[in-house]
């Protein structure tokens, strides 16, 4: 993995979340309920179940 933000002279631009992100957002939530504590669920989302 390389995070962008560990990169030299790295340039991150921060924008709303528009309805064509929601694939992107689900899977980002989904590997933190499955390898991480940060959330306090054990439930990965999906289409059906926001």
């Amino acid at each position: 993995m390389d995070p962008i933000y560990e990169r030299e002279r790295a340039v991150v631009t921060v924008r709303p979340a528009d309805s064509g992100d929601v694939e992107v957002i689900r899977a980002i939530r989904n590997h933190a309920i499955e390898h991480s504590t940060a959330l306090w669920t054990q439930t990965p989302q999906s289409p059906a179940r926001p």
